[in-house]
């Protein structure tokens, strides 16, 4: 596993010697200090099912980095946090690391660098209409190692990854506008916990879009997509692949309690590899929140789309879910969700496999004070892949606290 580079120090570097901030005590009023600190329990750590964890162990895959199916695992994240706002410009960032520990599979711990850095023109993230200037503009940049079960890949999955993204929209006038987009993706992995190889992979959508401006609270929008995806592998595979995607969508406020973005679209994907065939589907999102009342919410979400894999596969996965938020009194807090997954992957070789999730999770904070939270989770999830039946339990306590 990867260690801390000090190399990743450079960018908060960067932050802390611009000359954005005019003097040293306006730098110190822009920083605070943020700690997490969790102890977690997971049944399958590395989200596949026993058969082939025991396989994996008997043949000497895994090279004696692998000892149970099981973990406790520790964590502790500090990280130093910074914003400055500059006319309409908003500059926000973080950076620190993360450190793990693997009580029983001792040779997955790691610590690893945590980076991000936002630019947000007339808060343009937040707001769906700008009522200061026609033009809004918002990037962010992250630069960082990931590491982290992934029932997907069925695998721990290590890597390495610098993302950015950058979007723009003009309002040429009081009811029409337009937008452009792209956010590109790099990641860079590590070799599989038991018995996946990986490809380094990159991605680069570019996104066009125009508005309708219904209302001061009501966008319809259109988009038109287009997503390069391009795998490190030595052989032409079903990473790599050119997808389209034009979708028709509403975005935001419904009603006073509800609000949210829902769009239906088509895409097809092009496959560098001669073995495969184009692929087309019907795609959509929709992402709402709905205000119940003054201590009860909820939201809702589906998602339909291609995307690629490190694994030299393609996907085209079907999600939806619902969470639901109470406040039980001023400081304590639950929610309970639940989401079922349905995933088709395309092979190099021209075949295909499938597999469901079905997902329950519940959880509890409590703000012990005005600056530390401290809470709870427990999540169940239940897949079948391959005609294998398996599931995975975890169990979270945590605490955080900002200064």
């Amino acid at each position: 596993m990867p260690n801390w580079n000090n190399t990743h120090l450079l960018l908060l570097n960067m932050l802390v010697s611009t000359s954005i901030f005019s003097n040293p005590v306006d730098l110190i009023r822009e920083l605070d200090i943020g700690a997490l600190a969790s102890v977690t329990y997971d049944s399958n750590v590395f989200g596949i099912s026993s058969d082939v964890f025991n396989n994996a162990m008997s043949s000497g895959v895994t090279r004696g980095e692998v000892e149970s199916k099981d973990d406790l695992i520790l964590s502790f994240s500090p990280s130093l946090h910074f914003s400055k706002k500059i006319y309409l410009l908003n500059i926000s960032g973080s950076a620190g690391f993360s450190l793990t520990r693997y009580i029983k599979n001792v040779d997955k711990s790691y610590i690893v660098p945590v980076t991000t850095l936002s630019l947000d023109f007339d808060e343009s993230l937040k707001k769906r209409l700008s009522t200061n200037a026609k033009i809004r503009f918002d990037a962010t940049f992250d630069l960082g190692q990931h590491v982290d079960t992934s029932i997907v890949e069925q695998d721990l999955v290590s890597y390495s990854y610098f993302t950015t993204s950058v979007n723009v929209r003009y309002n040429h006038s009081a009811k029409f506008g337009i937008g452009a987009g792209t956010s590109f993706s790099f990641k860079d992995y590590q070799s599989g916990a038991v018995k996946n190889s990986y490809s380094d992979l990159a991605t680069l959508p570019l996104s066009l879009r125009a508005f309708y401006i219904y209302s001061e609270k009501l966008d319809i929008f259109t988009d038109y997509t287009t997503t390069f995806s391009i795998s490190d592998a030595s052989t032409t595979n079903a990473a790599d692949s050119k997808s389209q995607a034009v979708s028709l969508g509403l975005n935001g406020e419904y009603s006073s309690k509800l609000s949210g973005r829902i769009s239906l679209g088509y895409s097809w994907i092009d496959f560098d590899s001669t073995t495969l065939e184009t692929s087309d589907k019907l795609v959509s999102s929709l992402d709402l929140s709905w205000n119940h009342n003054s201590k009860t919410s909820s939201s809702y979400f589906i998602n339909r789309q291609f995307s690629p894999s490190a694994q030299g596969i393609s996907r085209f996965s079907t999600s939806l879910g619902v969470r639901l938020n109470h406040k039980l009194t001023d400081r304590l807090r639950g929610f309970a969700s639940t989401n079922y997954s349905l995933i088709d992957s395309s092979l190099n070789d021209g075949s295909t496999s499938s597999m469901d999730q079905f997902a329950l999770g519940i959880g509890i904070d409590y703000n012990w004070s005005d600056f530390i939270m401290v809470g709870s989770t427990y999540n169940f999830s239940l897949i079948e892949a391959m005609s294998e039946n398996y599931d995975r339990h975890t169990f979270e306590i945590y605490a955080s606290g900002r200064f």
